[in-house]
């Protein structure tokens, strides 16, 4: 547009793509002079300038051929990457064009009228000090008629836990035909979204002007990946503003850092894309892994060693990937498993942590039968020993037939540790009766575990209910004769008043050396 020609762009078409507040900042922008540095693409209706506000911001304009409509526009300043809608530097920009305040110098410049700053701004001089953070937009610039060939994006998924931690991330892989690393996620985001063409190899060149993502799960991941970079963009824009966090918290090198948040997200998108992908969990070898929906079968043993208990973890890898264990990872498949399933299961998968089994003490198997034992078998089976089993077969009697009394189906099932024995011949499958007397064996020895556990509370508080006879008693204090005395160790003080006062210094040594004594003769 020549000046003094005629402008087709109305009030109304910049109005309509921003809000109130947005369009009347952006004509006073525009009123202010604040456009520099306008450059017209050669054969284009695109528009490229540098609006002055708290720094400098690069706005871009496309117009349709007639100069009536506005196709697209995008700008690098933090409200346009975390809000809908045009700003007021694009505004700004579009109500110059409206005004025709534009000359033609060369091929493809235009030049504005001068801009002249506000003479004393205050923010002067901390729009300079906020250059380290290029906070480039997700760009509304639609992309050229003519595409390129499609550009594939591929996830790999990083997970580890130390010690109750984890921490997890995400790698890309982007190309056509081959597939190349991205070393810096940061880059390609800004670089991509300003429209600057990124080189990955002599054989690949992604121009953000003329290239799209695959349909499916490529699209859906940049999209993801949008929405990732807004955040960090907040952070760097609302941290670097009050000095904290100047390089970001989610694209670090090639890694983008899942919160928890974000790990839900992407696992949730890749179920939703029925899409494989690789990971590596822990010291494992990157794999490929799917997403189902579902319960795994997960196996425990029980074993007795010692005198003492051991439950091991039989399946080879499992582990919860968010804090809430919606997501569980068993060997090469992610469970999407139900609320109920992941609250029974997740105390179990904490108390494991990274090691494959668990002790337990000779004194805490009876409450482990009584307590524990029934809510694990909620959420897994769990396998007694069978070097604790003996198992005998043996033909069934009564009546059935020449087949049953002849054929050895009947199975009788001993628990060695505790001496049930449990028999079964209502099948006439060998293989279905030792199921049906291995449950009820597990049955009996949860049985026999809840009497053992009630006899010893019963004699503990059978014991704990005296006669009253003096050599029961603990302690007596005589405040007549001042005297205190301690009846398990024969020790009498004639103190009381020091002793109340809290000097307890003669009276705690002899109960310790009388319990030294007591030690020693035991060991003996």
């Amino acid at each position: 547009m020549r000046k003094g020609e005629i402008a087709l762009l109305k009030d109304s078409a910049i109005h309509e793509l921003s809000n109130d507040m947005s369009y009347r900042k952006g004509c006073r922008y525009f009123k202010d002079g604040r456009v520099a540095k306008i450059l017209r693409r050669p054969g284009t209706s695109i528009y490229v300038a540098t609006v002055e506000g708290s720094e400098d911001y690069e706005v871009r304009v496309r117009l349709d051929k007639a100069g009536e409509k506005i196709e697209a526009y995008d700008c690098t300043c933090p409200a346009a990457a975390l809000y809908n809608g045009a700003c007021k530097h694009v505004v700004a920009l579009l109500k110059v064009i409206q005004a025709g305040h534009l000359e033609e110098e060369g091929e493809g410049t235009v030049a504005s009228v001068p801009y002249q700053k506000p003479v004393g701004r205050i923010f002067d001089c901390f729009a300079r000090a906020k250059k380290h953070a290029h906070l480039n937009a997700p760009k509304k610039l639609l992309p050229a008629a003519l595409r390129e060939a499609p550009i594939f994006l591929e996830p790999h998924f990083f997970f580890e836990r130390h010690y109750g931690h984890s921490n997890c991330w995400l790698e890309f892989r982007i190309g056509r035909e081959r597939l190349y690393v991205m070393r810096s996620m940061q880059e390609f985001m800004r670089s991509f979204l300003a429209g600057t063409p990124i080189e990955f190899g002599k054989k690949l060149t992604v121009d953000p002007q003329t290239a799209a993502f695959a349909p499916g799960v490529s699209t859906m991941l940049w999209r993801f990946l949008l929405d990732l970079w807004k955040d960090e963009v907040s952070s760097l824009y609302y941290g670097g503003a009050y000095g904290a966090r100047p390089n970001g918290t989610i694209f670090e090198g090639k890694a983008v850092k899942l919160t928890p948040s974000a790990l839900v997200r992407f696992l949730s998108l890749m179920q939703e894309a029925d899409a494989p992908f690789q990971a590596r969990t822990g010291v494992h070898e990157e794999r490929t892994v799917e997403i189902v929906e579902g319960t795994p079968a997960l196996e425990l043993g029980l074993a007795e060693r010692a005198g003492n208990g051991r439950l091991m973890m039989l399946t080879d890898e499992v582990c919860y990937l968010d804090n809430d264990a919606h997501f569980l990872l068993v060997e090469d498949t992610i469970y999407h498993v139900p609320p109920a399933f992941s609250a029974a299961l997740h105390p179990l998968l904490e108390a494991f942590g990274s090691s494959r089994s668990l002790p337990i003490s000779a004194q805490d198997i009876p409450a482990f039968f009584s307590t524990i034992l029934p809510e694990i078998e909620k959420v897994a089976e769990v396998e007694i020993a069978p070097a604790d089993l003996r198992i005998d077969t043996y033909c069934a009697s009564g009546a059935g037939g020449q087949y049953v009394n002849r054929t050895e189906t009947a199975i009788r099932i001993t628990h060695l540790p505790t001496g049930i024995v449990v028999q079964c011949q209502d099948e006439k499958s060998q293989l279905k009766n030792k199921e049906k007397a291995m449950r009820v064996l597990r049955a009996r020895i949860l049985e026999a575990a809840r009497e053992e556990q009630a006899a010893t509370v019963a004699a503990d508080r059978k014991s704990q209910v005296g006669s009253g006879d003096r050599s029961e008693r603990i302690r007596t204090y005589n405040f007549p004769q001042g005297r205190v005395t301690d009846h398990r160790i024969g020790l009498t003080l004639h103190k009381l008043a020091a002793v109340l006062d809290g000097d307890l210094d003669e009276l705690l040594a002899a109960l310790i050396t009388a319990d030294q004594a007591e030690k020693l003769r035991q060991a003996e």
